[in-house]
């Protein structure tokens, strides 16, 4: 399966996930859902994951923390969640207060669905 037939998958069923893209740890797009969207948030979604990563390096202080694997951000009618996980990023504009753990499962799947042999690595 590709990255953008896992997208569309993934549009297809979901009820809170609106938009996403998927990303590489450089930044680099990788496909972006429903078809026709343009990675206008390309530089909002790489700063979003960056300031997240600094803030929660600062919430552990010195002690060593796990990485970070998600952030969600409350836009009020709306949130976005993204997650890192086998070296790449999944961003969604998602309906206003989504179930965060179903919204989480739900980009894991997409991702491992994408990249298969990712998952077993």
């Amino acid at each position: 399966m590709t990255v953008d037939e896992a997208i569309s998958d993934l549009l297809a069923i979901s009820t809170d996930i609106r938009r996403l893209a998927v990303y590489d740890t450089d930044g680099a797009l990788l496909g972006a859902g429903p078809a026709g969207v343009v990675a206008v948030a390309d530089a909002a979604a790489d700063g979003l994951w960056r300031v997240a990563v600094e803030a929660a390096g600062a919430d552990a202080g010195d002690a060593a923390g796990a990485p970070l694997e998600h952030v969600a951000v409350d836009l009020g009618d709306a949130a976005v969640v993204a997650l890192e996980a086998g070296g790449r990023r999944i961003v969604a504009l998602t309906a206003a207060a989504p179930p965060l753990g179903l919204v989480l499962f739900d980009l894991r799947t997409c991702l491992a669905d994408a990249f298969p042999a990712a998952e077993n690595a």
